[in-house]
């Protein structure tokens, strides 16, 4: 199940959309379920919601969910993204990401979303069966740019070098 809300999270990341279209929160959280629609599971709460209009966590006037929204994504606003699937009294999975609406670097007449999240996919967790080799191309990506930001910031201390091994292990390039 952790591989369907992963494929959900970057499948909503990955969206770009037209400037003029004033798309909501309302158009994109069913990218987010269909991988755990396809085996019937949901989760109950919305898919995101605004970040820091007023320094607060949960907070509009932007969010995405299954409820409908006035509110279209604009450039600068930021949304959490973060689908989840729980198993009643046994376990949850939630992935959750702040994203930022940006515009997109291959077309000035769209938006996309800039992940601002710097933690690595849980990798143990994969289903390599269900994983397109696009997708993996993109985890592998996204990883490779977390070692670009972390390694620098880490130095020579017994922390710091834990720290290094568990991002070394934890964004290692996954093949087929």
């Amino acid at each position: 199940m952790y591989t369907r809300v992963l494929l959900g999270n970057l499948s909503l990341e990955r969206c770009k959309f037209k400037k003029d279209a004033n798309f909501t929160g309302f158009y994109f959280d069913s990218i987010a379920r269909q991988y755990l629609w396809q085996v019937q599971k949901d989760y109950s709460h919305g898919t995101g919601h605004g970040l820091g209009f007023f320094l607060n966590v949960h907070e509009g006037p932007q969010s995405i969910s299954n409820k409908y929204n006035e509110i279209s994504f604009q450039k600068g606003m930021i949304v959490t993204n973060e689908p989840g699937f729980y198993l009643k009294d046994n376990f949850g999975i939630r992935i959750e990401n702040n994203l930022l609406i940006a515009d997109s670097n291959e077309d000035e007449n769209f938006f996309c979303f800039e992940n601002l999240t710097i933690v690595p996919y849980e990798n143990k967790l994969f289903d390599l069966n269900f994983i397109s080799k696009d997708m993996l191309n993109y985890i592998n990506n996204y990883h490779e740019k977390l070692k670009i930001i972390i390694e620098p910031l880490l130095e020579e201390t017994p922390e710091d070098l834990l720290a290094k091994e568990y991002l070394m292990r934890k964004t290692e390039k996954i093949t087929f």
